[in-house]
């Protein structure tokens, strides 16, 4: 999407790779959810305020959420590239320390 200039829909793509990482973050714990909003406040609480992962995490969630709501229901504004690939980077930055929580939790649990 990115390469393709459709930065909206790249920026919608990170969030959702984000949500599905913290949803798996909270299936670790057996917690499941049915909005995204309750998803998110919930991994905040189990996640970042026990210093889990950083605090810094629950920012990037928050504005990836935004961005993903302007980027797929906004009619008149645009993801300029810059901040998509800002939201790309955070957001791989982000999938990855969750994958590497659920690989040391999983190997835990063997």
């Amino acid at each position: 999407m990115f390469e393709n200039a459709c930065y909206d829909d790249a920026v919608s793509r990170a969030y959702y790779a984000v949500f599905h990482s913290l949803t798996a973050a909270l299936l670790s714990k057996g917690l499941s959810f049915s909005s995204h909003g309750q998803d998110i406040g919930a991994f905040n609480r189990e996640f970042i305020k026990t210093n889990v992962f950083p605090k810094e995490f629950s920012a990037v969630i928050q504005t990836l959420f935004d961005d993903r709501q302007i980027g797929d229901y906004g009619i008149f504004i645009k993801t300029k590239k810059n901040t998509a690939l800002d939201h790309l980077d955070k957001a791989e930055q982000l999938v990855t320390a969750i994958r590497e929580f659920l690989k040391i939790k999983i190997k835990k649990h063997q």
